[in-house]
Parts: structure tokens; sequence; C-alpha cells
């Protein structure tokens, strides 16, 4: 089902870029460094599933694939709700995790895969996030990315002549928001302490969580509008 295939995709790069920045937030000194170069694995994981969404797209766009794309929107919707859901109550439980996981990364990879996937499966804290201030810009950035593939799918679909210049959009949309992400948000990261670092960070997730959750919504009442009888003659 190309629906839920193309959903996966964009589900699992906005997943495990909040695995990456959790990761950030370990508490500890020592293996700080490490904890970096494991978040910017992660983060790379998120290029490759592009990969794969990208071309997606375009033989969508191109005619080449067809696409049930209400039923498209409410699988993506549904993964959204899932991901503001299991960060928004399992970030504490994830971020203890990572310490041993740092070490595994560097010594051994696959018990390391086996390890992370061990520990979203069965830490479960239910201790909600408290937050003082939601992380507006963030939240905001964040909530233009997790809508950009859906929308360009949406307007592509209806309006041939511009699919190139939506296309290239993407590219452009992404690399703002990462330059806007390393010199603005993560920059200040390095410098604060342990406790301060786990606080900032668990903002930012939780900023993520409610841009997602909004999301959702977004694709829910789109599918329920039936957005292919907006098709241009």
């Amino acid at each position: 089902m190309i629906e839920f295939g193309l959903a996966s995709f964009i589900f699992l790069t906005v997943a495990i870029d909040s695995l990456a920045l959790t990761a950030k937030s370990v508490d500890s000194t020592r293996r700080f460094a490490g904890a970096y170069v494991l978040a910017h694995a992660l983060t790379y994981i998120t290029r490759l599933s592009l990969f794969f969404v990208l071309p997606i797209i375009g033989l969508i766009l191109d005619g080449a694939i067809p696409i049930k794309l209400e039923l498209f929107l409410t699988i993506l919707a549904i993964l959204f709700l899932f991901h503001s859901i299991l960060f928004a109550f399992m970030y504490g439980s994830l971020r203890e995790s990572f310490a041993p996981l740092i070490y595994l990364y560097a010594y051994n990879l696959p018990k390391f895969a086996f390890a992370l996937m061990w520990s979203i499966w069965r830490r479960a804290s239910m201790n909600f996030i408290g937050v003082e201030r939601i992380k507006v810009i963030y939240a905001i950035s964040h909530l233009i990315l997790s809508l950009q593939f859906p929308v360009v799918l949406i307007i592509g679909l209806n309006y041939a002549e511009i699919r190139a210049g939506l296309m290239g959009s993407l590219s452009a949309y992404t690399g703002l928001f990462s330059i806007y992400f390393l010199f603005f948000v993560e920059r200040q990261i390095p410098n604060l302490s342990i406790e301060r670092r786990h606080s900032y960070i668990k903002k930012l997730i939780f900023s993520k969580c409610c841009s997602t959750l909004f999301a959702a919504l977004v694709l829910l009442i789109l599918a329920s509008s039936n957005v292919m009888d907006w098709h241009a003659p």
C-alpha cells in the first residue's frame, strides 16, 4: 500500500529526528561528545528516509504511481498523533536510556540497534512533561516541515504546471530549517549545564509534539474535505 509506505517514511523522518534531539539531553558530561555523534548519526538516517520520500512523491505527481490522497492524509495524521503521544509521555524514560546506548553505539552497533528498539518498546513513563513556555518559532517551523509533503502532493496533483517549483521548495525550506536549528536553537546546548540542557531540550521536544499534534488535526480536516475533488481540469 503506497499510502501507508509514504506516510511511514515521513513519520520515521520526524520520529528519528526527535530521538536525535533526545540523545543530546543525556545526563552526562564525559559522554556528551558521544551523545552528539550518536545524535548526528540518527539525523543522517532521516536524510536516508528522504531518499525514498522525494522519489515516491515525484512518481505520484508524474502519474506513475496512483494514490488515494485522503487515505494517505488519514494514515499520516494517525502516525503524527502517535508521535505526539509517544514523546510527550516517554521523553523522560527515553532520556535515561540513552546513557548506556551511547556506549553501545561506540562499540557494538547491532546491540545498539536492538537496545534502542527494546528501550522504546518497554519504557513508558506516565510523567507528563511540564514546560515553562513553548518554543513558538521552533514549533511553527516544525509544523511547516511536517506538512510540506502532504501540501506538495495536494497542490502538485491539482496544478501540474508548478510541480517542479514545489519540489524545489522542499529542499529550500529543509535547508533553511537546518540553518535555523543549528545556528539559533542547537548552538546554545553545549554551553548549558546538565539540568538546564535537560530543561531546554524538554521544551523543544514538547514544542515538536505540539506541532505534530496540530499537523495531525490539519491532515484529518484535509482528508475529510475530499481534497481530490479540488483537482483542476
